[in-house]
């Protein structure tokens, strides 16, 4: 951290822009697995039974309910864990972060601008290496969803 530099609210918001549309990456991943986990459900439940569920009834869901499907439908702990986490930044910075720089006057603190500018700058790489790890997730689904050979 270098908390002699001066970062602008400008530049603030667009290293938020940078954080935050990496966790929406991520959601769309999850949402992209929902739909491949139901597409397999979907042809192994016998006729007699019920599965009317649908990727459609999550496409807007907030980021805490994806989460909660994708734990219930996905075995790996440690990126639930990693995901939960981020969730938690990203929740912060999203919906605290711009609003405390504007209204507190903290943008007339260089030490607490270096500080959550480098928490903005840790969240896009952390959720940038999560995406993959959900992608990872998603390619071992995804082989096994189009068997049948047809598309979505």
């Amino acid at each position: 951290m270098n908390p002699t530099k001066t970062y602008t609210y400008d530049e603030m918001l667009l290293q938020m822009g940078h954080a935050l549309s990496q966790c929406q990456i991520i959601e769309q991943w999850i949402k992209y697995y929902i739909q491949l986990s139901f597409r397999i459900i979907r042809r192994h439940v016998p006729r007699e039974f019920v599965f009317n569920f649908s990727h459609e009834d999550y496409d807007d869901a907030s980021l805490g309910v994806l989460l909660t499907v994708f734990r219930k439908l996905n075995s790996n702990a440690a990126l639930h864990a990693d995901l939960k986490e981020i969730k938690k930044e990203r929740d912060f910075l999203a919906h605290r972060a711009a609003t405390d720089i504007s209204e507190t006057g903290m943008s007339d603190d260089k030490e607490a601008m270096a500080r959550l500018f480098e928490r903005l700058v840790s969240l896009e790489d952390r959720a940038n290496r999560l995406f993959h790890a959900v992608g990872d997730e998603v390619d071992k689904l995804r082989e096994e969803a189009y068997k049948d050979g047809k598309g979505a």
